[in-house]
């Protein structure tokens, strides 16, 4: 539950306008945002202050930050995130224009090759494993069936049977090497070999399909925030640049 401002350099503006719009926040409601935080993080009172202690706050500085947040905020609602609205009409052409973020996970059918290094191996019969796949890897490349050099050289007994089949696989469910692999993959590439926790692998896409686009009805709201949140960056950018404006104004008259 650390403090951020919302503006940094910004902060003494925002206070000015906090003014101007004739916005304060009251000791009961910084009363309110320190009960949402200490039941958030699930602390009784004394715990929460001997926390706030140890990340170099007393409570009195903590509720001075809060105030100035809570601050923040309410200018930003007034003067920025009231007058951001997102029309059905709005939804629905991003929706249009943006298939591909709307669309489910693209799931590609990938062949795998493994070449096991064992924990205990040898540094020497590690080094002979790893020339091994680069020997699989580059005659896979060159030409040679995938299924068949599986079928040969392949230590993953659960697909060296079906010539490495690995079926069609989403993003994030292969090990980070090779699920990083797999995004920039097209169909008939061959990577590897890749260092895993379990030897070499060598990749085969085999094909590639797109999930299919969701209903509009069912992400349209999660649509409009997206949207909203940009409008409301943008708008937020906009009067902050008024605001330095508007106070170099007031500085030479």
């Amino acid at each position: 539950f650390p403090y951020t401002t919302l503006f940094r350099s910004d902060g003494k503006l925002v206070q000015q306008e906090a003014t101007e719009l004739k916005l304060s926040v009251t000791a009961d409601e910084v009363d309110r945002a320190i009960t949402q935080v200490r039941e958030q993080n699930h602390l009784d009172e004394p715990t929460f202050r001997q926390a706030l202690e140890q990340q170099g706050f007393s409570m009195e500085a903590y509720r001075k930050m809060l105030k100035k947040q809570i601050l923040e905020l309410k200018v930003l609602n007034t003067a920025v995130r009231s007058r951001v609205t997102v029309s059905d009409d709005e939804v629905r052409t991003y929706y249009k224009q943006n298939e591909k973020l709307v669309a489910g996970d693209r799931q590609a059918h990938l062949r795998q090759i493994l070449v096991a290094v064992p924990d205990k191996t040898a540094e020497a019969d590690a080094t002979q494993k790893k020339r091994v796949a680069e020997k699989v890897a580059d005659l896979a490349r060159k030409g040679t069936s995938f299924t068949e050099l599986a079928k040969q050289y392949s230590d993953d007994d659960s697909t060296k049977s079906s010539g490495g089949d690995l079926g069609w696989v989403g993003k994030g469910v292969l090990v980070d090497a090779l699920d990083d692999a797999m995004q920039s993959m097209e169909p008939g590439d061959v990577r590897g070999p890749i260092e895993t926790d379990r030897g070499w692998v060598i990749l085969q896409l085999v094909e590639r399909k797109s999930g299919d686009v969701k209903p509009f009805d069912e992400i349209k709201e999660q649509l409009r925030k997206q949207l909203y949140d940009q409008q409301v960056e943008k708008a937020q950018q906009s009067w902050i640049r008024e605001l330095r404006k508007k106070a170099h104004v007031d500085v030479r008259y």
